[in-house]
């Protein structure tokens, strides 16, 4: 996929042959022999698709399953307002994780890493779908839910040292840099704290 790669470098020099030569080639991380990487699970297209598939129609069944039962008006007005604190500026974070995904893939130096970085892009981007569809679930019980995530997401202290965290990482070029801070460091904490930890906060409030 990467021709440029062997021919060390593009076609034509242009300000975009500069970036790759300064953040892509002479990145600060230097030693990784990326064409050794090999996928574990060997995830092609193909597989993908079809395991988003089978996850895609289980969350299409709850979400059916919350309408028909009414279920978010048997929710606990706490926990609902703690919700709409939360999962609404969730949606800002996880789209800051699915443009550096973009940039990733678009800067890294390996055919195979290109398309591991472009299924994570997708998957970013569907939680940020499911969180917004989910969010408009509630709204119709609930029709303030999430209105002033934005402002929570910018002004509230409780989000201010995270969102200081992802504009860094926003601007942090150097493609090996990048892939540290997002799957080495962000990444794994803040998904083990809001999948897992989170869910079991949510569990205990009957939800």
């Amino acid at each position: 996929m990467l021709y440029y790669l062997e021919k060390g470098g593009f076609e034509v020099n242009t300000p975009l042959s500069e970036w790759y030569e300064q953040y892509q080639k002479n990145s600060a991380i230097q030693g990784v022999v990326w064409e050794k990487f090999l996928d574990p699970r060997s995830m092609t297209y193909a597989a993908y698709v079809k395991r988003q598939n089978h996850r895609e129609i289980f969350l299409d069944t709850i979400f059916k399953h919350i309408d028909e039962t009414r279920y978010d008006e048997e929710r606990n007005q706490t926990w609902v307002n703690a919700l709409s604190q939360t999962i609404g500026p969730l949606r800002f974070l996880w789209h800051g994780f699915q443009m550096i995904a973009s940039y990733l893939g678009s800067m890294a130096p390996e055919g195979r890493l290109v398309i591991t970085f472009a299924f994570q892009t997708m998957d970013e981007m569907s939680r940020i779908q499911r969180i917004a569809y989910r969010m408009r679930q509630l709204q119709y019980t609930y029709p303030n839910f999430g209105v002033s995530s934005l402002t929570e997401w910018q002004t509230s202290p409780t989000w201010q040292p995270l969102r200081k965290g992802l504009e860094h990482l926003l601007i942090t070029f150097d493609w090996m840099e990048g892939f540290i801070a997002l799957n080495g460091l962000f990444k794994p904490i803040l998904d083990r704290l809001i999948l897992v930890h989170y869910s079991e906060l949510a569990k205990q409030q009957g939800d």
